[in-house]
């Protein structure tokens, strides 16, 4: 089995927006509605809304994922303690889905996370709706039997 070169995290940078924003035009003509679990409002692209995130919301980091030159996903996360990260929203490229890219980059993050800092534990919330996310993130974690919000289930990574 091919091993691959794991993905390059860069600080968000807005000249990504418009990228962004079609990667979520993709997924909604597909059907698919995960880009859109978090947006504050319907209509705002996800660019935009990484943008105010990365702006205006200073104890959420966001990163972009690339795989070589493409950009492959996205990373938004909080600190909540010293040794605990908790991914509060990602998003992986509309054209690399069922590639394995959302595993990918949840292990090289997660890699990432434990080689550059303290962390002992990695946490995220998938909307009870969003059956692909689940698939995925079922595929390199497990259910906590902590919930904390209503109609979403947490993982530990």
């Amino acid at each position: 089995m091919e091993t691959l070169p794991p993905l390059t995290f860069e600080n968000f940078d807005n000249s990504y927006s418009a990228e962004l924003n079609t990667w979520q035009q993709k997924e909604n003509s597909l059907g698919y509605d995960g880009l859109n679990d978090f947006v504050v409002s319907r209509g705002t692209g996800l660019g935009d809304y990484l943008q105010f995130v990365n702006d205006e919301m200073p104890d959420v980091s966001c990163l972009l994922a690339f795989d070589q030159n493409t950009l492959a996903g996205f990373i938004s996360y909080t600190n909540p303690t010293e040794q605990h990260t908790h991914i509060e929203i990602m998003g992986v490229n509309p054209d690399l889905r069922g590639q394995g890219m959302a595993s990918r980059l949840l292990l090289d993050f997660k890699q990432m996370m434990q080689e550059k800092t303290n962390m002992q534990q990695l946490t995220l919330d998938v909307n009870k709706k969003n059956s692909s996310g689940r698939k995925a993130f079922a595929k390199v974690g497990t259910v906590s039997p902590e919930q904390k919000k209503e109609d979403y289930i947490t993982f530990n990574l």
